[in-house]
């Protein structure tokens, strides 16, 4: 059982706010929800996807260590998108100026992991755990 939590970063081709969706399965295999031309937004300028344990117990603390690992041993993901693949997880992430250090990148999605347990096979928020 795998949890993925995922930030795809839009910018709209005319110009405008960027605009970042945030993400969150479970499953054997789960997958991105938003992906591609998502609402007439244009591909994803950068994004991020997370795959771990779903019985990751520290989720706040793996996953940015997972995506500063990935970041340090795959420079060239300002360019095109990469993937790192390890023992603690999989990342998969694409970078942009803004977008380019694990905090940068982890920020949209911190919020929502701070909040999420998974029980068996069902994800709930803090607030619904308490």
């Amino acid at each position: 059982m795998q949890l993925l939590v995922y930030a795809r970063n839009f910018t709209p081709a005319g110009g405008g706010e960027p605009k970042t969706f945030v993400g969150l399965a479970i499953g054997e295999n789960p997958r991105v929800a938003i992906d591609g031309d998502f609402a007439g937004q244009g591909a994803p300028t950068s994004f991020v996807e997370i795959r771990v344990p779903a019985n990751t117990v520290d989720l706040v603390t793996a996953v940015p260590l997972l995506v500063a690992k990935a970041i340090s041993r795959e420079p060239r993901a300002m360019r095109r998108p990469v993937a790192l693949t390890c023992s603690d997880g999989v990342v998969r992430l694409r970078l942009e100026p803004d977008f380019a250090t694990a905090k940068q990148v982890c920020e949209p999605i911190m919020p929502l992991l701070e909040r999420c347990r998974v029980w068996g096979d069902t994800v709930v928020t803090a607030s619904a755990v308490a």
